[in-house]
């Protein structure tokens, strides 16, 4: 593919490598990403880096030998690519247009490897990318690219150049018909004429556009009074159209979002439902995927990482993305069944850092782990910086900035893990202490999560201050209650190492109801964790409030609660009792005599701070 490429180049077209088809699979090694399999580009940033530089163009293709050819459209290099689909009737719309228009000139011809045929002409105007301008034809232009001859498609059949002559410029009639779909007519085509958005999106659509003309006809069709089955199965038969068709859970859930926002806006219907009984619940097919981490995060769910300030939350979150990208233990413990995509949109540390962050973590990386690098972990850029800036929604509760973005990024790149750091850059104005907004925000984010079967990953700060000593996540409790797992950071004082930084990670909250053991940790050189013997950790009294939390907010009797201590912590008696009365003295633990027997101790914890509805 590497002549193809620095072939395009010569002619002053800006390439740049597509995932290639091995074996029959695209190369990006996600089964679901059908009849786009060898399509979708191979590094972040195509439109940026796209280029005809052929140093970089080797230096691509020795890297991926199998990696198909993306070359780049729009004004700024003059072409324009009319992309005849006959399996969706494209040849016979062009015959039509021929007929009324006459003959298209003689220009630079692909013959795809699906069948088709890839037109490129000179533009000498700006125009968009149009799906199904008219039937089973496609125009691409600005912002957008095609697959250039020699590429593989998935059929085994390769791109052909078929007519190998100078760019005609595209005719007159044809810029009008692809100008004219941005006003839904044609007007100087009457045996085309499009009737409107709904017949045009009925035909199918690409990938890119699926996920907005989904939510658009569901729109319609619950607005129109059909119930969930109805929208559902006329879903699913113009799925089966679209280029490639969308994994049949999205468009499930994305009828059932719909229907939510239709609910809110029209509070006075009934809700819609189906009574299922409990041995049809049964009946159901089981969930079968795998997890992302075993027994801690399944795909679907959400995960709250939080702890205080420089507590290394950015640095654990950078760790669980390789993890999860790479399909290598978590933090040399959790099990991670199969690499993913990971997104990730952060705010806190800009290019300098995170770029030593990165190469500190992975400079030793080879094979199947350099290429996730490459494959399965991305972050969008901005003005040279990974800094994302946006507002889930705006003050009124409508979504934002951020989630127009969010899911062009989705849409671009099939992420199965998104993480944001942290929450607080990204909620806007609205209060961390307010339940309602609170749950507002991370509701928007839920509902985009379960259109896309997305795991989302948030990072959250502990509060400046602390209550009665004892460190509480900053806001609402619809923070910690949304989440499926909960991983929190704390700093352990360390015994004569002033200058090491420990913490210990612990699951406060796990899907599989038995949280695994906290972990001792030293975050080293180099921005990674590694375990730690309890020996090199001083126990602090926050742990003691801990236990009192896990036995149900309360322990009767001293002697029992030194047990408590001794079994949880590996310490002895003598210790035990010090951190007892410390936890107590610091206010970390109440103490009182029982109000049945005097002669013995509760211990519970203090009153929570109280927070806004």
């Amino acid at each position: 593919m590497i002549d193809s490429a620095i072939d395009f180049a010569r002619r002053g077209l800006p390439v740049f490598p597509l995932h290639g088809i091995v074996n029959g699979r695209c190369t990006c090694g996600n089964a679901g990403c059908g009849r786009t399999s060898g399509k979708h580009p191979r590094i972040n940033g195509w439109q940026q880096q796209a280029t005809t530089d052929e140093r970089q163009i080797r230096e691509w293709w020795n890297r991926w030998s199998d990696g198909n050819v993306g070359i780049l459209t729009g004004l700024s290099f003059g072409l324009g690519v009319l992309d005849v689909d006959p399996r969706h009737g494209g040849d016979e719309s062009l015959e039509i247009l021929i007929n009324d228009h006459g003959s298209l000139p003689e220009t630079f011809c692909v013959e795809t490897g699906g069948g088709g045929e890839h037109h490129y002409f000179l533009i000498t105007e700006s125009l968009g990318c149009r799906t199904g301008f008219v039937q089973g034809l496609d125009f691409k232009a600005d912002g957008g690219y095609v697959v250039g001859s020699g590429s593989l498609h998935e059929s085994g059949n390769r791109y052909v150049l078929r007519h190998d002559v100078e760019l005609a410029p595209l005719p007159s009639w044809l810029a009008h018909l692809v100008r004219s779909q941005d006003q839904n007519r044609n007007q100087d085509n009457p045996s085309l004429n499009s009737l409107d958005w709904v017949s045009n999106a009925l035909n199918g659509v690409d990938d890119g556009c699926r996920g907005d003309t989904a939510t658009r006809l569901a729109g319609l069709l619950i607005g129109m009074g059909m119930t969930d089955s109805e929208v559902s199965q006329i879903l699913l038969m113009w799925n089966e159209r679209n280029r490639p068709p969308m994994e049949l859970n999205r468009v499930y859930s994305t009828v059932s979002s719909i229907r939510r926002t239709h609910q809110r806006n029209n509070p006075l219907e009934a809700t819609n439902y189906q009574l299922c009984s409990f041995a049809e619940v049964l009946d159901m097919p089981a969930d079968t995927s795998p997890p992302i981490i075993d027994g801690v995060l399944y795909r679907g769910e959400s995960l709250l990482i939080t702890g205080p300030t420089a507590v290394g939350k950015s640095i654990m979150t950078l760790e669980l993305a390789l993890s999860i990208s790479t399909g290598r233990q978590f933090l040399n413990m959790y099990q991670v069944p199969e690499p993913r995509r990971v997104l990730l949109l952060q705010s806190e540390v800009g290019f300098r850092s995170f770029r030593e962050r990165l190469q500190n973590m992975t400079h030793d990386w080879s094979g199947v782990r350099a290429a996730a690098l490459s494959e399965r972990l991305f972050v969008p850029m901005a003005n040279g910086s990974p800094t994302f800036i946006g507002t889930i929604a705006d003050q009124q509760g409508r979504p934002g900035s951020l989630m127009v973005s969010l899911r062009r990024m989705i849409e671009e790149i099939h992420p199965d893990i998104v993480i944001l750091d942290p929450l607080s850059s990204f909620h806007g104005a609205a209060s961390e202490n307010s339940n309602a907004d609170m749950r507002n925000r991370l509701d928007l984010l839920s509902a985009l999560a379960r259109e896309y079967e997305i795991t989302l990953v948030v990072v959250h700060h502990h509060g400046k201050t602390m209550h009665k000593g004892v460190s509480q996540s900053r806001g609402a409790t619809s923070i910690t209650d949304w989440a499926s797992a909960v991983l929190t950071l704390t700093r352990h004082r360390q015994r004569g190492n002033a200058r090491r930084h420990f913490i210990k990670a612990s699951w406060n909250k796990v899907r599989s109801f038995v949280p695994p053991e906290p972990l001792n940790l030293e975050l080293v050189e180099g921005g990674t964790f590694q375990q730690l013997s309890p020996a090199l950790i001083e126990v602090l009294p926050e742990e003691i409030a801990e236990i009192v939390e896990q036995e149900g907010g309360q322990i009767v009797l001293r002697g029992h609660f030194i047990d408590l201590i001794t079994g949880r912590l590996s310490i002895g008696r003598d210790r035990a009792q010090s951190l007892l009365t410390a936890a107590v003295r610091d206010g970390f633990i109440i103490s009182e005599p029982d109000p049945e027997n005097r002669s013995r101790r509760i211990f519970h914890l203090p009153e929570e701070v109280p927070e806004d509805e």
